[in-house]
């Protein structure tokens, strides 16, 4: 299936013009997409962008602060319809406040932190993997879908490795 239009969000201008850029580049039909900034968090949606408007939210490589987790979650909850999909695709790089209250400084978490910590957070938004079919997808999973063992320089297995996932959640119903 495809899908009737498209929101490209970015709180960045810059990001936001690069977007519309790679859009008039390649896309053909304009009417089925928009740009649109976003603050994640905020309280309130922009005027035009309704809440629970949303099948699927996509969100990738986006988590470079631990911090910006709970945001992210809020905004993807409050955008997605019941029973829509989250899908946060996550190489893990960011740090976590308690490794450094430990005596760390500043640190990147190990895989199973960050990965216990946006699950616990997205169940606080009322999203779930249990709820999904799919849970986490691992890169070495999606070489059979593209029937080769890399995407540019980088192997599936590299990355994998380093611990990249994609996360599927989906929104409980009310």
């Amino acid at each position: 299936n495809v899908p009737k239009n498209v929101t490209f969000s970015d709180f960045d201008p810059a990001a936001l013009d690069l977007c519309r850029q790679n859009c008039e580049l390649n896309v053909i039909d304009k009417s089925r997409y928009r740009i649109q900034p976003l603050r994640w968090g905020s309280e309130q949606l922009p005027d035009d962008m309704d809440p629970e408007l949303y099948d699927t939210v996509i969100a990738t490589d986006v988590l470079y602060d631990i911090a910006s987790l709970p945001p992210l979650m809020l905004t993807a909850s409050s955008l997605l319809k019941g029973r829509g999909y989250f899908i946060l695709s996550h190489v893990p790089r960011a740090a976590v406040q308690d490794i450094a209250r430990k005596g760390c400084g500043s640190a990147v978490a190990s895989v199973e932190v960050l990965t216990k910590l946006i699950v616990e957070e997205a169940s606080k938004y009322h999203m779930c993997l249990d709820c999904s079919n799919l849970g986490i997808v691992e890169p070495t999973e999606l070489s059979t879908l593209w029937g080769h063992k890399s995407l540019n320089e980088v192997t599936f297995e590299d990355m994998t490795d380093v611990g990249a996932a994609i996360f599927v959640f989906r929104k409980r119903s009310k």
